[in-house]
């Protein structure tokens, strides 16, 4: 405020009499009176080779909040047969189907007081408010806004799943699991340029669009041989298998400038020479039609593992146990992508021992101890590549970047030998149980990492700020 005494600072930032003698409750216009509906129908049955399941609901629910909505359309299916006694099938498909709706202006219940009237003299809303009287300080009318925007979100989850298990005799086991997880979510934020919002906040003070799409699948194949024998004081499991899995995402987004509704016509088409497929987002568009920023990307990942193990027990007294794991992933350079991993244990159930028959009071005595190794990847983060970026800095508008020209800039350098980081712990333990009723346990456990990724600054003088990850711990 420029004001010269504390008294005209009062007199302008404090209510009038007749402000607040037209008080207005805006908890009664941000809150509604929530409702929620749920309908579910569950259909099961079968005989003795063949059963199913069948499970489908809708929920909606009205949030407190005006304009706060969710409807959620789900169904589950799963299906068990038995083909003969030795070839069994297990399959399964669940849907989850949302849809959501959120309010354009975050509700600030507290920045509106009660003498703050979203009405003009006249009975007619006003575009937007001043909260406190500062100059030029205006806030959206959350009334007014909502009649012509809106901010809507969708997002589709399908998982599907088939397992095929063989038992050609009663110890050997050959199963086939396999799993994929489809998801397509996407969002629209739509502000019309008779509005506060597309007014003061897109460039050109004619309204924007902003879209975004993402897309993930995901699939999982795991195959397995199991030998599982006992023969008098001896048990022998043996395990060998196969898996792989994959994982491709993409996401795209779109903000769009200088939308103008009072033109005829339908929106078709999203930028023709890039050969965009027809997005009918906007009901009407203008041959000025801006178009400000073009976001998106694609990744894809890969895994593929080879496993074995081993485990045999005696007099269910004395166990011992030991695998051994190969893992290749994508996310490394060629020549680090593989690595191997193994572990081993044993233990020993004391209280089966003849002397310790005496001692009624104990019924469990187990000395255990396991070592062994494991590895973590670096997440989908491709830290093997060196990617370039642009911001506002490098002239994407006027006046920004190097001379005002645009540009790229490497914001990661990749590492093309990046490797597994390793981890190896070691485990003594002992299991004590007394009474049926008391049970205690004591660890001494042990862990260590080699090769931890980690963030290295590069130097300033090879002309390249960017940082690059290495295994340095």
């Amino acid at each position: 405020f420029n004001v010269s005494s504390l008294q005209e600072l009062m007199n302008k930032a404090l209510p009038t009499d007749e402000m607040i003698a037209h008080a207005f409750d805006w908890s009664k216009y941000y809150y509604v009176r929530s409702r929620l509906q749920e309908v579910n129908i569950t259909v099961r049955g079968g005989n003795d080779r063949s059963r199913y399941y069948f499970a489908a609901g809708h929920y909606y629910e009205q949030g407190t909040l005006r304009d706060n909505g969710l409807k959620r359309t789900s169904f589950r299916l799963n299906l068990d047969h038995d083909f003969n006694r030795m070839l069994s099938l297990k399959a399964g498909l669940n849907g989850v189907l949302d849809h959501e709706t959120q309010p354009v202006v975050p509700p600030g219940l507290h920045e509106m007081p009660s003498w703050l009237s979203p009405y003009d003299v006249n009975g007619e809303l006003r575009s937007s408010l001043n909260p406190i009287g500062i100059p030029d300080e205006r806030r959206p009318n959350f009334l007014f806004e909502r009649q012509f925007n809106s901010r809507r979100y969708q997002q589709h989850n399908l998982l599907g799943n088939i397992k095929l298990t063989l038992r050609p005799t009663d110890w050997l086991t050959i199963s086939s699991s396999n799993a994929g997880n489809l998801m397509r979510g996407s969002g629209r934020f739509y502000a019309d340029a008779r509005s506060f919002m597309g007014k003061e906040y897109s460039l050109d003070n004619n309204g924007f669009l902003i879209t975004s799409e993402g897309n993930s699948d995901y699939f999982i194949t795991s195959n397995t041989l199991v030998l599982e024998r006992r023969s008098g004081k001896h048990w022998l499991r043996f395990l060998v298998g196969q898996e792989y899995q994959q994982i491709s995402s993409e996401k795209s987004g779109w903000d769009m400038q200088g939308i103008n509704l009072a033109a005829g016509g339908y929106f078709s088409y999203l930028l023709p020479s890039l050969g965009t497929r027809e997005l009918p987002l906007l009901p009407y568009y203008n041959t000025a039609l801006t178009w400000e920023d073009f976001n998106g990307g694609r990744r894809k990942s890969r895994m593929f593992s080879l496993f074995g193990g081993l485990a045999y027990s005696y007099r269910n007294r004395y166990f011992i146990s030991a695998s051994l794991r190969n893992e290749a992933s994508s996310e490394f350079g060629p020549r680090h992508r593989n690595a191997a991993f193994w572990s081993a244990g044993a233990s020993w159930v004391i209280n089966k021992e003849p002397f310790m028959q005496a001692l009624k009071a104990v019924n469990l005595l187990k000395l255990k101890v396991n070592v062994g190794t494991s590895g973590s990847q670096i997440g989908d983060l491709a830290l093997t590549k060196t990617v370039y970026g642009r911001n506002s800095i490098l002239g994407f508008y006027p006046g920004d970047g190097y001379n005002g020209a645009p540009g790229v800039y490497p914001f990661q350098t990749g590492n093309p030998d990046l490797t597994w980081e390793t981890t190896r712990t070691l485990n003594i333990g002992l299991d004590v149980g007394l009474l049926n009723r008391i049970a205690v346990s004591v660890d001494y456990y042990r862990k260590r990492s080699y090769d931890l990724i980690q963030e290295v600054p590069q130097s300033a003088a090879a002309g390249n700020l960017s940082p690059q990850f290495r295994n340095a711990g």
